[in-house]
């Protein structure tokens, strides 16, 4: 505990360089319910947000190699549920029986007149400076865990930060939390599948390591790599509902993928330095044996449940089917659309990907009158981003996915075996 109130300390003096009137420690348990709510005063003139563009040494430390480890599992196996809202409509991926435990004590500190107008600015919600200060507080690993600040006329600001026992089948790893009323909605973390991708470019969240490299670089895991097993390749009848309200949605594997559990790998590398997300190259779409598209980026996303590309190419796709493309979706007379596929890799080799046959209609669409029903596309405008797709979960579902992190970041693709994933004791 001296070691942490030294710390403390020391961030606080090496923050605030015209002084403090005093660091108080209280150990009692405190409450982010506790806050104060009055209006921020606004920030001094003087003062610019804080610039967050990443220095040299942060984009080193975001391109750095990943190496296998020496020591661990090869990997866990956990079974995905999710909610059941609709069994047509995928739903987001949840993890089963993951239970956080942390303990906290308390810091107080005072500051006197001579910073308050740092201190106003700091209040003002979305200013960088206060995330400065956060993301030094992040660092620690034992220690004070909540913390209030007490401003001039009696404001107080709380943040809290604590350390949790996050349990993943049978292993264990400390994990860091924090959260700050005022600091809402800018906690840029990772992007990605699951969340387990990439820092979002010029976060000011310091940079850290996702859970699967953690446990990597802890000895846990030996390589920092997962997989999702797709559901979807059982019939869409096989759904079965419990009294939980949740259905199967196939395996999450971290660690290396059993080569019993697929058919072959192809790989394609990850743009990972250029759009901090798991986007690849598509060589080609193809639809009723058609090729409506090639040489495309393609964004892998679980927090997308269908397929959503550019108006252009949702256009072309509606011409082969002889349907429509209107508000953003398309639809198609019953029978019209009879394989949608996905050509993936490089010269080393290449492979197609298609739906199920479920996955090809969402249903009629609602209000048409002309019996067309809805495909699993839809489009809009991709701005800035520079790919022009994005494959989400009803891709997703319909084969194994496995993202590596190790070496060059990398996407693969591969069907399944009649070899059934076996979920790791806890």
């Amino acid at each position: 505990m001296e070691e942490a109130k030294t710390e403390v300390r020391r961030l606080v003096s090496a923050e605030y360089p015209d002084g403090v009137t005093d660091v108080e420690f209280y150990p009692s348990d405190f409450s982010s319910d506790e806050d104060i709510s009055v209006a921020p005063d606004p920030p001094a003139p003087a003062m610019s947000a804080e610039d967050t563009t990443w220095d040299q040494e942060r984009r080193e430390k975001e391109s750095q190699k990943i190496k296998e480890g020496e020591t661990g599992v090869e990997n866990v196996i956990l079974e995905l549920k999710s909610d059941v809202k609709n069994e047509k409509q995928p739903t987001n991926y949840v993890i089963p029986r993951i239970k956080f435990h942390y303990r906290w004590t308390v810091a107080q500190v005072s500051f006197g007149h001579r910073v308050a107008s740092k201190l106003a600015k700091m209040s003002h919600l979305g200013d960088q400076s206060w995330i400065s200060l956060l993301k030094k507080l992040r660092d620690f690993k034992r220690g004070p865990k909540h913390m209030r600040f007490f401003m001039a006329a009696g404001k107080k600001v709380a943040f809290s930060l604590f350390e949790a026992t996050v349990g993943i089948g049978g292993l264990k790893t400390p994990q860091v939390f924090g959260a700050a009323k005022i600091a809402a909605q800018e906690n840029l973390l990772p992007l990605g599948i699951l969340g387990l991708g990439f820092s979002a470019d010029n976060s000011p969240i310091p940079f850290h390591r996702t859970l699967v490299v953690h446990l990597m670089e802890s000895g846990m895991i030996k390589r920092a790599s997962f997989a999702l097993i797709g559901p979807r390749s059982e019939p869409a009848g096989s759904i079965r509902l419990n009294d939980q309200r949740t259905r199967d949605r196939g395996w999450l594997v971290i660690g290396s993928l059993p080569d019993s559990y697929h058919n072959g790998i192809t790989w394609c590398p990850a743009l990972a330095d250029k759009y901090r997300a798991w986007v690849i190259r598509l060589n080609k779409v193809t639809v009723n044996g058609i090729v409506v598209c090639e040489d495309q980026l393609a964004l892998v996303d679980t927090g997308s449940s269908y397929l959503t590309t550019t108006e252009d190419n949702c256009r072309e796709i509606a011409k082969v089917i002889q349907g429509k493309a209107n508000n953003r979706i398309v639809a198609y007379p019953n029978g019209n659309l009879r394989e949608f596929s996905f050509t993936f890799g490089d010269a080393a080799g290449e492979a197609t990907f298609g739906l199920n046959k479920e996955d090809l209609s969402l249903g009629p669409v609602s209000g048409s009158g002309d019996g067309f029903l809805r495909s699993p596309v839809t489009y809009m405008s991709f701005g800035n981003k520079k790919y022009n797709w994005v494959l989400g979960g009803i891709f997703i579902d319909n084969m194994i996915s496995i993202y590596d992190y190790t070496g060059e970041p990398r996407v693969g693709f591969a069907s399944r075996s009649d070899v059934n994933p076996v979920i790791t004791k806890i």
